[in-house]
């Protein structure tokens, strides 16, 4: 399946790739590209109901994004595809959603949202439905959700809260960690600075988490095993849980998974 999508500032492009003899294999795509004045926001949230976000910090004073919309068959009703954008009280909301029936059996395509902000604009919070969702050299405190889909986070200058219900969790190169769970997955993260109590985890799945070593601590592991190489003290070990501080104490950090590996490492 041969694929081609051209981008330009302002522009619209249809690229229809066919592979097979059936409007089942038949891709249309629309890639748009747009960039708004960053004058007046100081903060950003992205929200897609079909598709991938990506948020990546650059040396720019302009919010830039693309969104490329995929429709599966001949047509090209990519209106019922639908990208919006908000501002208010220093508040730039991006919006990807899809209008039509709400019927299970029908395809409503999917839009990828790309999207490049100053780097000191706090990137207050990321929401998907279905997809994946990266954050790269971005800035502030930041909440994650998604229903099905992936997590990744590298350089992010803020504390972060992310959660999946079935997908991975990756994130490293991080100020701090607020919160990080998934029901179905693995969860790979570091802890370099805490500022409440936090819980790792995850349901089925393997749980990695790398914590800074001067970190004042309460850590309390479990799993269906697990492993920690942390210089504790008062530690305690009951089968498969590992209680123990780090340091001089202080907030809980919990990492668990209630079906699978949790092992807690020096960074």
């Amino acid at each position: 399946m041969n694929r081609r999508s051209f981008l330009g500032a302002g522009a619209v492009v249809l690229a229809t790739a066919i592979a097979g003899c059936t409007t089942f294999n038949v891709q249309s795509s629309e890639t748009t590209t747009d960039s708004i004045s960053a004058d007046d926001i100081d903060r950003i949230r992205v929200s897609n109901a079909v598709g991938d976000v990506t948020v990546t910090g650059a040396d720019i004073d302009r919010i830039e994004y693309s969104a490329e919309k995929r429709l599966r068959g001949e047509g090209e009703d990519f209106d019922r595809l639908t990208v919006t954008v908000a501002t208010s009280d220093g508040l730039l909301e991006l919006i990807g959603g899809f209008s039509g029936s709400s019927s299970v059996f029908e395809d409503r395509g999917s839009i990828t949202l790309a999207v490049r902000v100053p780097r000191d604009l706090v990137v207050e919070a990321v929401d998907v439905d279905v997809g994946r969702v990266s954050l790269r050299d971005t800035t502030g405190d930041s909440i994650v959700r998604v229903g099905v889909g992936a997590v990744e986070a590298r350089r992010v200058d803020g504390f972060l809260d992310l959660s999946t219900q079935t997908g991975s969790l990756d994130a490293t190169d991080i100020a701090g960690l607020d919160h990080a769970s998934t029901d179905i997955g693995d969860v790979t993260v570091e802890v370099r600075g805490l500022r409440r109590d936090v819980d790792i985890g995850t349901g089925i799945g393997a749980v990695e988490v790398r914590v800074l070593s001067e970190l004042d601590l309460e850590l309390d592991l479990r799993g269906s095993s697990v492993e920690s190489d942390l210089s504790l003290t008062d530690t305690t070990r009951e089968g498969d849980h590992i209680t123990g501080r780090l340091n001089g104490g202080g907030y809980r950090l919990r990492v668990g998974s209630d079906l699978g590996e949790a092992r807690v490492r020096a960074l």
